[in-house]
């Protein structure tokens, strides 16, 4: 399926203030004391009322421009700003040259310049508007100066060719390691160049968020390594990863985003955390290589569409009897068997909506014949041994005493149990 940014998109749409993501130039709030320099059109500005300008700014440049050099100065004045949009949509331009004096970039001034190739962002910006960079596909580095205090929604977002993100080392809010951009002390990650061919990542200890869309497209990745010092994965983290493979989503996380793995094609098997309370909407729609789910017992609500259009999903296990779905039919997506508990919000959602449902299956019975006994016991004493093999499902039921790992103390447990079943008849 075609990467689902329904959500994203909506968000930028409004923020744009239009009603498609068609590359109209925009207008100029004021067509007086337009003047040029070169392909540039500017406007001096008087902060002070005095007569006299104080400072120019950018905004537009002629479409066909390939390279531009933006001048510390006209006519005397400092060039200090690039307002909003004034190289929005620009198809041509690859390089642009920006002045020391410069302190301000607006919103957008630089979205779905396709062909821009790399940006160095000069001392004196403080604030990355949302937007600036956005769809600048071309864009391969960006390196970020000392004196960057904030940067916005979607900055960045959508650049498929970005390999690195630089950042100054004096800056005291953001860094940098291995070209991924992260707060200062590394507890927030975020922004994963999409163009970085990396197959393999692994999150560095310490990072307890994962912001909006910080991996989003990144379709080189197979495998992502998440520590468990993470406690949030928001929305829209990995959606249209579609070479993503496999996840575990370690205890620490207690909240999964909307349209956090989206689109994640290739995903065939994630192992959610047994502290995860929420699984907000369309959190794995369209991961349709995915083929049995187990939602633990911490989980509380599972919002609108959260596993819709995963075609290839065979099961799904609802461990809490009282978990909250939302109430539509594609919540779950068709021809998956739902197991759950007898009285449970599990059979209830089956019924309402004809879904399969059966008893979910009891913690050790890897035989899967609704009891716990010996075969059962053989079956994971064979796995240890490396003769048998488990469905992700059938290594959540092997891991009988519950300690995450699958070893001879499950069989044991098994034979304890076993043994007092039998004292107790």
């Amino acid at each position: 399926m075609k990467i689902n940014k329904k959500i994203i998109g909506a968000i930028i749409a409004v923020t744009c203030s239009v009603s498609s993501f068609s590359c109209v130039l925009p207008l100029s709030a004021s067509a007086e004391g337009e003047l040029t320099y070169g392909d540039l059109t500017y406007t001096a500005f008087d902060s002070n009322n005095d007569g006299i300008g104080d400072y120019i700014s950018i905004i537009s440049c002629n479409e066909s421009a390939v390279s531009v050099n933006i001048p510390s100065e006209i006519d005397g004045l400092p060039v200090t700003k690039i307002e909003k949009k004034a190289f929005y949509c620009n198809p041509n331009i690859e390089n642009v040259t920006f002045p020391e004096s410069l302190n301000y970039i607006g919103e957008q001034a630089f979205y779905r310049c396709t062909s821009l190739k790399d940006v160095v962002i000069p001392e004196n910006i403080t604030t990355i508007n949302q937007l600036t960079f956005c769809y600048c596909s071309s864009l391969e580095s960006v390196s970020l100066p000392e004196n960057l205090k904030s940067i916005g929604r979607f900055a960045f977002s959508f650049c498929s060719d970005m390999k690195s993100i630089t950042v100054s080392e004096n800056n005291a809010y953001f860094t940098s390691l291995d070209g991924v951009l992260f707060n200062k002390d590394k507890t927030s990650l975020i922004l994963y160049p999409i163009g970085n061919e990396r197959t393999g990542y692994a999150i560095p200890d310490g990072v307890t968020k994962l912001e909006d869309t910080s991996f989003t497209s990144c379709e080189f990745l197979e495998k992502v390594t998440i520590p468990d010092t993470v406690t949030m994965i928001n929305s829209g983290t990995f959606e249209g990863c579609s070479n993503l493979k496999s996840v575990v989503i370690p205890n620490s996380v207690t909240y999964i985003g909307g349209s956090a793995f989206e689109a994640c094609t290739s995903l065939a098997s994630v192992k959610i955390s047994k502290n995860a309370e929420v699984i907000e909407s369309r959190a794995f729609l369209g991961c349709e290589s995915l083929k049995s789910v187990f939602i633990p017992n911490s989980v509380t609500k599972m919002e609108e569409r959260a596993f819709d259009e995963c075609t290839g999903l065979i099961n799904i296990t609802i461990e809490n009897p009282d978990c909250y779905i939302f109430d539509s039919e594609q919540t779950i997506a068709d021809n998956v068997t739902i197991y759950g508990d007898a009285v449970s919000t599990a059979k209830d959602y089956a019924e309402k909506y004809n879904k399969k449902f059966s008893l979910k299956r009891l913690r050790g019975d890897v035989s899967n014949n609704n009891e716990i006994d010996l075969y059962d016991a053989i079956i994971i004493a064979k796995y240890i041994l490396g003769k048998w093999t488990f469905t992700e499902e059938d290594k959540l039921i092997a891991d009988y005493n519950d300690d995450e790992n699958i070893n001879l103390y499950d069989v044991i447990g098994i034979a304890k149990f076993l043994v007092s079943k039998r004292t107790t008849v």
